[in-house]
């Protein structure tokens, strides 16, 4: 036989995985990723740059990103082109472009 609760209130540990549960969704809240990569190369085809930013959780994410726009901006400042260079056969060597 089960006794009531002479106050009707709710079971205290069923509070306590709510406050749990809570505590976990603030933390998704904050937790943030960035991360890109982008290739550039000289107008010649003979250079390429990599720029790279990766971060986990919001500070972290956050100064990726930034790191990541810096140098994708410092890099277009120096003359290099967005992508990567376009591929050239090695001399001696016989390019097909293959069927059409």
């Amino acid at each position: 036989m089960r006794k009531a609760d002479g106050a009707g209130g709710a079971n205290p540990r069923s509070w306590e995985a709510v406050r749990y549960a809570f505590v976990l969704l603030a933390l998704a809240a904050l937790a943030g990723c960035a991360s890109g990569t982008t290739v550039f190369h000289s107008s010649d085809g003979r250079q390429n740059v990599i720029c790279r930013g990766a971060g986990l959780w919001w500070v972290p994410g956050t100064t990726a990103s930034k790191e990541y726009s810096a140098c994708r901006e410092a890099q277009r400042k120096s003359g290099y082109l967005e992508g990567p260079s376009p591929s050239r056969p090695s001399p001696g060597s016989t390019f097909s472009p293959g069927p059409s």
